[in-house]
């Protein structure tokens, strides 16, 4: 938490920095087996030092994506691959 000192007497009260959130996932909308595809996280405000790290699960869904996605410092995006590995055509 940081502070915000105002001078005259000295007076400190605490500000509140809410961290990013996500405000969307989107994705490439049909993958036929075997098939990678695309995906875009977004969040609501540029990344602090370090980045911001997102864990991404799914289960039984027969894609193949990475654990976690961070989105690099500065910046509002992060984009990942997908895979189709079921023999069946996914839909997201």
């Amino acid at each position: 938490m940081k502070y915000v000192c105002l001078i005259v007497g000295l007076f400190c009260k605490p500000t509140v920095q809410t961290k990013p959130t996500i405000q969307s996932l989107k994705c490439t909308p049909h993958l036929d087996p075997g098939q990678s595809g695309t995906c875009i996280i977004t969040i609501s405000k540029a990344a602090q030092n370090g980045g911001m790290a997102f864990a991404i699960s799914l289960k039984g869904s027969g894609l193949i994506f990475p654990p976690t996605v961070t989105v690099p410092k500065g910046k509002t995006t992060a984009t990942f691959t997908i895979k189709n590995a079921s023999t069946a055509q996914a839909h997201l």
